[in-house]
């Protein structure tokens, strides 16, 4: 028992623990790789949200710029400087001093950071904020010390563009290379001179942006044109950006971008400007996001060793604690059923164990079975004999009804009777075996009925001849009354509730409440009586014996009854005779207290009256034997007065169908004469629907209505168009005139015969005559 086995339980938890440890090693693994993403995603959320502060920072200076330059475009003393740039007199240089004023209330520094001047090339001088130069005096003191040499200076400004940015670098190579704004003015009321306005970013707080930036991750931030040429630079100034593909690469208006340059993998923070096409870029080494997230593995890695480790220990003393009391107790049931689980051809000891409990199960289950089987049988005998009243005399039921799980809460006892009458729906159409379905319907019924008793009472369910009784016990506290009201609302609920959830349906009958054991023989005597009224009342409901105390000894039916329905029915009149029918079983149940066997005699009776109508009538069908028989046979079987009543009808409607069918055979044979009648007379002139009648004995409107429902024509057409169809014939004679053809037809007036062969033919007698002339030609 001490040796792990391969496949003992406890390897078995070993194993488990360790693979629950692996739960949270691979959970931290998976947290690492999200740590890791999530490193990456805020470097590069937060690259983003500072270059699109630095972008929003230079659309604000340069909308600035633009409102700038329209300002000074617009001053009419800036257009009489450039007209006259070439001549400057003493009225242009106070012109000029007054320039001067307006362009130092243009100041830019104090805002932006910036500063402006203005070129006359044709004049050779210089106009800022602060005072006005020559051109070499002007590059001396501002362009010289940028290494911007003086000729290159001047040829920039040649272009002649209206207005654009670039670098100082276009003409310069010194340290200060930063972004200007060019813009060529002219004389906007002559045209002709120029004049050159250069508005220029401050060096100093364009680089202080830019190194605010870059000292955040350590990268390089990069301000391209609309044309991808670099505009501003952070960081080394001798790093070369040149070569990198930027116009393929940054294809959105933001985002992120990897690639290698200079063979050194790179990554690419940008943002574009929607009013300047200009790219804010932050460049940063790979190896910045690596480095930052390799700190956190390492973490994680020491994190779990040091787990795994721990929880190694923790499930070798956990297995061998947990397995302690597993081990005792097979040693117990070794030593008792001699045998040892080295020996068992079995995987562990589990195995092992449910072996020993399922025969120790199996023994006890057949044990109990047999005493519940025989404690059930011994009860329900015990409530038959109550029932019955087979106790013998000196019963002593207070000490063997307890025994019998009988205990009686008071005096008051009543009795319910159970009439199974269909349960088909409860069961598959395969689920044929009707004995088997009869005691699992009954089972069922036992159970809800005595749960739904046991709510205030008690009650104990038996089979009892082919039905079900219950004894009811009501508690000592409710009176009579109350124990009937209580005793109804229970047969309902039981009528409701398992017709409904199991399509189990069942009539219910009740006694009356009786003061003592040994009443309830008379009780359950009192719900046979009861559910004898089931074929009155009907099925699956509840019927109290209160309903059914005082009876008539008679039923009423008679004789000028019994001969009307036979007449209706030999006549085939089957409405009249099924309402008969009806109202005859009507006013027999409205009679007060009518017995149920005085209802059985009187459809015995109305069945009887059926039958001797059929054979006076003549009716010869094998079927209405066997469908009489039926119905008696239901009768005896206790079918209710409904049931009875359908099959009744049903009988009745056969019996006038074939009362029906054979005065049709005999009104067959009358068209059939009357068709034969009027080929035979029709050439006589006196031929009528008056003269037929008259011939055959019927009525004129009932000989026309019955030839109209036999062949679809009225008699009169019938008999007119039949002389046309003869006068057809002997048209195709031509030695006849058509006043012979109209008398020999039985027609007299040879219009009406004209009028007659038109109406029918579509033409008149001459033409049709001639037309069948020509066709014989």
């Amino acid at each position: 028992m001490r040796k792990w086995r391969s496949k003992g339980v406890r390897l078995q938890w070993l194993y488990s623990y360790l693979l629950v440890l692996l739960i949270p090693v691979v959970a931290v693994m998976g947290i690492y790789s999200k740590t890791r993403e999530l490193i990456e995603s805020e470097i590069s959320r937060a690259n983003s949200a500072l270059l699109a502060q630095l972008q929003q920072e230079f659309d604000t200076n340069i909308d600035y710029f633009f409102s700038l330059t329209e300002v000074i475009t617009l001053n009419s003393k800036l257009s009489t400087i450039i007209r006259n740039q070439r001549t400057i007199g003493v009225q242009e240089r106070l012109v000029i001093s007054q320039l001067l004023t307006d362009l130092r209330a243009y100041n830019l520094s104090r805002s932006t950071g910036a500063s402006f001047y203005i070129y006359f090339p044709e004049g050779g001088f210089v106009l800022n904020e602060s005072a006005y130069y020559t051109a070499d005096i002007f590059h001396q003191t501002y362009l010289e010390p940028a290494d911007v040499g003086i000729d290159r200076w001047k040829s920039f400004f040649q272009s002649g563009m209206r207005g654009f940015f670039t670098s100082q670098e276009t003409y310069g190579t010194g340290p200060d290379q930063g972004i200007m704004y060019v813009h060529y003015l002219t004389d906007h009321i002559r045209g002709g001179s120029t004049a050159v306005l250069v508005i220029q970013l401050d060096q100093e707080r364009l680089l202080s942006s830019l190194q605010h930036i870059e000292s955040y991750n350590q990268g390089e931030v990069l301000i391209l044109d609309e044309q991808d040429r670099i505009l501003a630079a952070s960081g080394n100034p001798g790093r070369n950006y040149s070569g990198i593909p930027f116009e393929s690469t940054l294809r959105e208006e933001s985002g992120i971008a990897k690639l290698k340059h200079n063979g050194e993998e790179i990554v690419l923070s940008y943002t574009q400007s929607a009013k300047t096409n200009w790219k804010y870029i932050y460049v940063l080494p790979a190896n910045i996001y690596s480095e930052k997230a390799e700190y956190a593995g390492k973490i994680t890695f020491v994190a779990i060793m040091a787990a795994l480790a721990v929880g190694l220990l923790l499930a070798l003393l956990m297995t061998r604690r947990h397995y302690h009391p597993l081990a005792k107790l097979i040693r117990s049931a070794n030593s008792r059923q001699k045998r040892e689980l080295a020996e068992a051809s079995l995987n562990n000891e589990f195995d092992y164990l449910e072996e020993v409990l399922d025969q120790v199960w199996e023994s006890n289950t057949v044990m109990n079975e047999a005493l519940e089987k025989q404690k059930t049988t011994l009860r329900s005998h015990l409530l038959v004999r109550i029932l019955k009243g087979r106790l013998e005399q000196g019963f002593p039921a207070d000490a063997v009804l307890p025994e019998h799980g009988i205990k009686p809460l008071s005096d008051q006892y009543a009795v319910l009777l159970i009439y199974l009458e269909d349960y088909s729906g409860f069961f598959l159409s395969h689920e044929q075996d009707e004995e088997k379905n009869r005691r699992l319907v009954q089972l069922i019924i036992a159970n809800i009925v005595e749960e739904l008793t046991e709510k205030q009472h008690q009650g104990w369910v038996t089979e009892i001849d082919n039905m079900m009784a219950c004894l009811l016990n009501f508690n000592a506290q409710v009176t009579p009354e109350a124990a009937m009201e209580e005793m109804r609302i229970l047969a309902e609920e039981s009528l409701r509730f398992i017709g409904d959830r199991f399509h189990i349906h069942f009539t219910i009958s009740a006694s009356n409440i009786h003061q003592s054991l040994a009443n309830v023989p008379q009780a359950y005597h009192e719900t046979m009586h009861a559910m004898q009224y089931r074929m009155m009342l009907g099925t699956r409901i509840f019927i109290g014996y209160g309903q059914t105390r005082h009876e008539h000894s008679s039923y009423s039916y008679p004789l000028d009854q019994e001969q009307q329905l036979s007449n209706l029915i030999q006549a085939g009149e089957a409405g009249p005779a099924r309402e008969m029918l009806e109202r005859i079983i009507a006013d027999n149940l409205s009679r007060s207290g009518i017995s149920a066997d005085m209802i059985r005699c009187l459809l015995f009776d109305i069945s009887s009256t059926m039958m001797k109508a059929a054979m006076e009538s003549g009716l010869e069908n094998d079927g209405l034997f066997a469908g009489n028989l039926h119905i008696l046979k239901a009768l005896v079987n206790g079918a209710t007065v409904m049931e009875t009543k359908e099959r009744l009808s049903e009988f009745l409607d056969q019996l006038c169908r074939l009362a029906e069918e054979r005065k049709k055979k005999g009104k067959h044979r009358l068209k059939e004469n009357v068709i034969a009648y009027i080929a035979d007379h029709y050439q006589e002139q006196s031929l009528s629907v008056n003269s037929i009648s008259e011939h055959f004995g019927v009525h004129p409107s009932y000989l026309s209505r019955y030839f109209k429902e036999q062949t679809g024509d009225m008699l009169s057409e019938y008999i007119s168009r039949y002389r046309i169809e003869q006068s057809k014939l002997l048209l195709l004679q031509d030695d006849m005139l058509i006043k012979e053809i109209s008398d020999r037809v039985g027609i007299f007036s040879v219009t009406t015969f004209v009028r007659l062969f038109k109406k029918y033919e579509g033409v008149t007698p001459s033409t049709y005559k001639e037309n069948r002339r020509s066709l014989r030609e």
